[in-house]
Parts: structure tokens; sequence; C-alpha cells
């Protein structure tokens, strides 16, 4: 059967609708929104069309209809008419972000709120510095033998971990392996700080090998965390405003509290704009959930997703919008790079 131009505002119509009220959709509303150009019988036939053809289902044989899964795949596909962002929310979101332009961890925190806040659905903010090197390594002593590590990448991304030494740490040592950073870290690429560089590096240390092995490792472990990225969860509570969401509450909220398993539904291919409906999204927790996600990249080293999570009836015209500007900037403002690393108020890890 054929989608005709009726059958795609028909549709249309019940989709947002249904995204607004979360109830079935009968032909008295569907007159009403069309102010009568189509009749209630006419309405009727046409629905039953397209439930027929898989896009509408009636969940109740006296209620109206809702969207099916296809009919929401289609209009996101082919019928939605994005709703572009005013000169303000841009404004609002340019500057919230901006505040903090050379702090790459606190900015995607911050993107993360913001897109929970405008969204009013859970949100991730996932970062990865794969192409990044290593711009400078530090060891802090805080004790003799309690030295804070501290890694600062090409992109601006940091962390820091506290490394215990078995042989107290010198003035004389933390200047000796200073001097090796300088020669032999700075600019290896994060994606190399692995065991076996670590080891191999060992080696290079000569006579301080014992003393200053610790320190290296440690340096080697926290350049791999960096490399790793972070990924920052938000806005959980959003979700619970959604009565759909009330029997399976307590299963989207442990889901949500492990970061690992969204990782693992993310597309891993493309860059543009992914939108995965229900049984899409290969989560028996989100089998009544939507995940819109879209990538960002800075000019040089950072990458990563920003995402959405929310019921299937989410406003997928107003969100997609906002989703992709908020990207947009977020990946132009990774590209600004600071004049020196963190001050040493911020340089604290986890």
């Amino acid at each position: 059967m054929e989608l005709d131009e009726r059958k795609k505002r028909i549709l249309a119509a019940v989709v947002e609708l249904y995204i607004q009220t979360g109830e079935p959709v009968g032909s008295k509303l569907l007159c009403e929104k069309f102010s009568n150009a189509f009749s209630s019988a006419t309405i009727r036939n046409e629905m039953a069309a397209l439930s027929e053809m898989g896009l509408l289902e009636q969940p109740h044989t006296s209620a109206g209809r809702i969207p099916s899964y296809a009919g929401f795949r289609l209009y996101v596909n082919r019928l939605m008419k994005p709703k572009p962002l005013k000169a303000k929310e841009k404004d609002h979101i340019s500057e919230r972000l901006a505040a903090f332009t050379y702090d790459p961890e606190k900015l995607l925190k911050e993107a993360g709120a913001l897109l929970a806040e405008l969204t009013g659905c859970a949100s991730l903010a996932l970062s990865t510095s794969q192409k990044a090197t290593v711009a400078k390594a530090e060891a802090v002593p805080f004790t003799s033998r309690n030295i804070m590590v501290l890694v600062v990448a090409s992109d601006g991304s940091y962390r820091s971990k506290l490394c215990r030494t078995d042989f107290p740490m010198t003035p004389e040592l933390l200047s000796v392996f200073s001097a090796f950073v300088k020669e032999h870290l700075q600019n290896l690429p994060l994606a190399e700080m692995t065991l076996a560089k670590a080891q191999s590096l060992s080696l290079l240390l000569g006579e301080h090998i014992l003393t200053l092995s610790p320190l290296l490792l440690t340096a080697c472990e926290t350049a791999a965390e960096i490399c790793r990225g972070s990924c920052v969860l938000d806005g959980q509570s959003n979700l619970l405003a959604y009565r759909e969401f009330s029997p399976v509450a307590r299963e989207i909220m442990e889901l949500l509290s492990n970061p690992a398993a969204i990782l693992s539904v993310l597309p891993h291919e493309g860059k543009g704009l992914s939108v995965l409906i229900g049984a899409d999204t290969a989560l028996k927790e989100l089998q009544n959930s939507s995940l819109i996600t879209t990538a960002y990249q800075n000019a040089e080293d950072t990458e990563g997703t920003l995402g959405v999570i929310g019921p299937i009836r989410m406003d997928y015209a107003g969100i997609i919008p906002h989703l992709e500007y908020l990207a947009s900037i977020f990946g132009n403002l990774l590209s600004e790079k600071p004049d020196a690393g963190p001050s040493e108020s911020s340089q604290t890890d986890q």
C-alpha cells in the first residue's frame, strides 16, 4: 500500500500528538488538528490503512492509535520537520560552554548537564583522546614516598594519580625524572602508553631503574586513562517524569549508573547523527526508550559523542537540532588551545 501525502500528514500528526500527550490519538483529535479539513470517517480509514502497514498500533479495542516503532522510524527519517534554534537559545548554549573552554574535563561535564537541562532527558557526553600526545608529565611530592604524578595531553585533558614509592624521592631524583620525561615521554601518542611501553622505557632509566620505575609506570597508566577518555551521564532523574518508565524505573536507573553498558550500544561507525529507537538499542532496559547521539571532533586530538536517552515519544524535532548545535559548539571550543596547563587547584584527580 502506498504512503500518499494524506497518510504522511496523518501519521506525522499522530506521532506529534502522541509525543505531546503520551495518550492514544483518536480521529476526533485529528479532525481538530487539521481544522476539519478531513472528515472523521476519512481519518479513521487512513488510520486503519496505516495500522495495516504496521505504522500505527491500537493498544485497546476502543482506544485511538499510537505510532509503532516503524512509525516512529519513518517519522524521524522522512516526515519530521526539525525546529530551528532561536538566536537566544544558541547564545545560551555558547555562553554556558564558553566558561569552560580551556578545561576539557569540566567542559564535558557542563555539556552533559546542559544537554539534560535543555532536553528534559538523560544525557551522555563521551570524549576520547586517541590522537592526543603527551604534552607534559610532572611528579609533585606530597611526602617523600607519596608522589602525585600529573599528565597533561596535547588536547588539554589531564589526569593525576598518586604513586607510593619504595624509596624516598629526593629533589635530585625528581629532577632526573623530569629530565627523563622531557626526553622520552613528551610528544609520545597517548595510544602508545601501554604497560609494554613503560617496561621498555624503564630500561632507559639506567642506574635509577629501581627508584624511578614506579613513577614512570604511573605516568604511563595515567596517560592510558586519558586516552580511554571520559564518559559523563547526567539527568537520569529526568526520566522519572515520564510515566512509561514507572514500571521499569529501577532497571533504568541501574542501567544509567553503568556507563560501560551505555557505551556498548553506541554506534562505532560514521560521525553523523544516529537515532536508535526501542529494540534498535539492543538493551532490554531501553526497549521503551530512544537513544540519539551525534559525534563531535575538535581540530586535532579529541573526538567523542554527545547523546540523549529518553522515551520513544521524545521530541525528536526539537532535541536533534539542540544536540547537533551543542556538539558543534563543543567541538569548536575543544579546538581552542590554552596558554598553559591546568592550575594547581584543579590538578587533583578523582
